[in-house]
């Protein structure tokens, strides 16, 4: 096992203050152009999508308990009449419609949420850790070390199918490196962001897809980019010299969110505190603040496109929807082959439009297994490369090739729904 130790760099994280909310407020962003916003006020929610017009949704769900925002989506959990939990989000839909709040699934008993940001429930004596926009039956990732291993670290992250456990200890530099198959520990001296309000998730780390790279911000508002497919971790803190940037950080209490990177900027959140007369320090409002990425990660937005035909994986089966699509159409009446309602009867207007909701629900549930198996196939490849302790450039190309995988099948399902949709159409 080696420990990488990495020093921190002489370049700084230069903060620019943006704007400041209500702690009742939650902020997301799903990309450069679109910031979401969502409060409750006088029991109504409200939703606003770049400063626009703020929808209201009337009628909830049950209680809300917490809200925040994953990668531009609002998710809530409400408790339910007979205090079940339950969580929702709001779905936007494309042009013009309106948004809505949608269930996503039932909240178990033993599911617990992390006050850092992930989700962990216990399966007989194993424990597996999810994100909150994750299905816990199948996206968990298994915990495979002793309790005793992992001692006071909690997990922050998951990126790439592995757990990032974070654990604070005398180390001036982060380090790294792999405790199993599917979890990387990091040490540093410092805590990590967190969050005064019960309200809202945080969420201290920040990945994309396509990149090895983990972002973690520290309470102060440092950053860690930890890379996991060579495990080394750098700091960069941020600047603090200048009066003027004293200023800004004037009644900082603490980091608690990183928003998201967006083109070669990064975006975080940190609590103001206020003290009343007498009382407890307690926050009513948080500012956002934007920097440049280091020098070093400015690419990081941009994909590398090297890697990508290496086989690593064992081919899986095609997407057979085309095929599946092409039969359908080729069928005079609605894609079953003897249809018994006569020609314009109002009974076979309804006939075809149900076959045509059965089919493209059979053609999602295929297409999530394909995306299941694919997952699968991933975890145990990583295993079999863990277990040969391999190299780390090999780690990227099974990611490349695997995301080039998910890709072709996403496209290959949104051209058959998009030639479902067209057969129905003509169908009307």
């Amino acid at each position: 096992m080696h420990l990488h130790h990495h020093h921190h760099h002489h370049e700084h994280v230069d903060y620019k203050e943006q704007e400041t909310h209500p702690k009742t407020m939650i902020h997301g962003q799903g990309d450069e152009n679109t910031i979401v916003n969502a409060w409750i006020s006088e029991g109504v929610l409200r939703f606003q999508i770049n400063n626009g017009i703020a929808c209201r949704f009337p009628k909830l769900p049950g209680n809300i308990q917490r809200m925040g925002v994953e990668r531009g989506t609002v998710y809530m959990i409400a408790s339910l009449e007979h205090k079940e939990l339950a969580l929702y989000k709001i779905v936007v839909p494309s042009a013009g419609e309106e948004a809505r709040v949608s269930f996503v699934r039932d909240i178990r008993s033993d599911e617990e949420y992390g006050e850092k940001g992930l989700w962990v429930r216990k399966c007989g004596s194993s424990s597996y850790a999810y994100q909150l926009s994750d299905n816990p039956e199948r996206d968990g990732i298994l915990i495979d070390s002793e309790e005793g291993v992992l001692g006071d670290a909690f997990p922050i992250a998951i990126h790439r199918f592995c757990v990032i456990y974070y654990k604070k200890t005398k180390c001036d530099h982060p380090k790294t490196w792999r405790l199993t198959s599917n979890i990387i520990m990091l040490e540093h001296n410092e805590e990590i962001a967190c969050t005064a309000s019960e309200w809202m998730f945080p969420s201290p780390a920040f990945s994309l897809d396509h990149s090895p790279l983990i972002l973690i911000l520290t309470v102060t508002g440092n950053l860690i980019f930890l890379d996991i497919d060579s495990l080394t971790a750098i700091l960069f803190k941020k600047r603090y010299e200048s009066a003027g940037i004293r200023a800004i950080f004037k009644g900082v209490n603490s980091s608690r969110r990183i928003v998201g990177i967006f083109g070669e900027s990064i975006i975080i959140e940190a609590d103001l505190i206020e003290r009343p007369h007498g009382h407890h320090a307690h926050s009513s409002s948080y500012k956002i603040f934007k920097a440049r990425l280091p020098q070093k990660f400015r690419g990081i937005q941009t994909r590398s496109e090297e890697g990508i035909n290496t086989n690593v994986m064992t081919d899986p089966d095609p997407v057979k929807l085309i095929r599946y699509v092409q039969y359908l159409r080729g069928c005079s009446e609605c894609g079953e082959r003897e249809c018994l309602f006569n020609e314009r009867s109002s009974q076979r207007k309804h006939h075809q439009t149900t076959n045509f909701e059965k089919k493209m629900k059979g053609m999602e549930n295929s297409y999530s297994e394909i995306m299941h198996n694919l997952n699968e196939r991933f975890k145990v490849k990583k295993a079999e490369l863990f277990s040969k302790m391999s190299a780390p450039l090999e780690y990227s190309h099974l990611w490349e090739e695997f995301l080039e995988r998910r890709r072709m099948a996403r496209e290959e399902f949104e051209e058959a729904m998009s030639l479902m949709n067209a057969a129905r159409r003509q169908m009307q």
